[in-house]
């Protein structure tokens, strides 16, 4: 923890090997996170929600939400891109 809240970078770890289980490809290299901290993650269990946007030829978006006691502290959205 750091304050009151888990550090960011812990957060989006845990969001991206959620977002991870839904991709086609698990290889598939993460080229963009968008993080939105919306409150304070305290340390303990965190539900992660994945949601898979869209799934083209080579880039595929998903959403992750990071809930502590049902209510979203986290939103992100990870742009993953097979290489050129």
């Amino acid at each position: 923890a750091q304050g009151r809240s888990l550090f960011g970078g812990i957060q989006a770890a845990v969001a991206v090997a959620g977002m991870r289980a839904l991709l086609p490809n698990a290889d598939t290299p993460l080229r963009v996170l968008q993080v939105a901290f919306l409150a304070p993650v305290p340390p303990g269990a965190v539900t992660v929600d994945c949601r898979l946007l869209r799934a083209g030829k080579n880039v595929t978006q998903i959403e992750a939400r990071l809930l502590v006691d049902g209510q979203a502290a986290a939103l992100m959205v990870g742009i993953f891109g097979a290489a050129r």
